[in-house]
């Protein structure tokens, strides 16, 4: 009972850390072209490297992007928890997808953060671009086994 009462707490904060991130990440993307972004670009480069600025300017608008994934993806994984706590599965079953879904938001979050303070390269976008495109997904899918697995588990044994 301690223990269910302790992870509640924790998932909780985990909420409310989510929401505080979630804000910030909405202003962020309406303020889309962040006025500290601006002033680096006109501060770091030259006027005359035209090139260089639209390099910069599509970085943060693929920055912007996959802010807006990430969003849509937390929202997807705050979903799946509410729909297993309404299922109420197996405690055996809940307890270690509910951890797996808060692991992968914070993760999530923690993404998020790194990408609203950092000033990145190009690299690190499409470094960044490839882990999303495959991070969330897979997760995802080795959850569903898992839990697939488990139910079968339980359901013949």
């Amino acid at each position: 009972n301690m223990a269910c009462g302790l992870y509640l707490s924790l998932v909780i904060i985990l909420v409310i850390i989510g929401v505080v991130l979630t804000l910030l990440l909405v202003y962020r993307l309406l303020t889309f072209v962040p006025l500290l972004d601006l002033v680096l670009i006109l501060v770091l480069l030259p006027p005359f490297e035209v090139g260089l600025n639209v390099e910069l300017l599509i970085i943060l608008l693929v920055n912007n992007l996959i802010l807006a994934v990430l969003l849509v993806e937390i929202a997807i994984e705050a979903v799946l928890i509410v729909v297993l706590f309404q299922l109420s599965l197996l405690p055996s079953i809940l307890i270690p997808a509910l951890i797996i879904f808060s692991l992968h938001i914070a993760l999530l979050l923690l993404i998020i953060i790194l990408l609203s303070t950092a000033f990145h390269s190009l690299f690190l976008i499409f470094f960044l671009v490839l882990l999303f495109i495959f991070s969330p997904f897979l997760l995802d899918l080795v959850v569903l086994l898992l839990l697939t697995f488990l139910h079968f588990w339980f359901v013949l044994v």
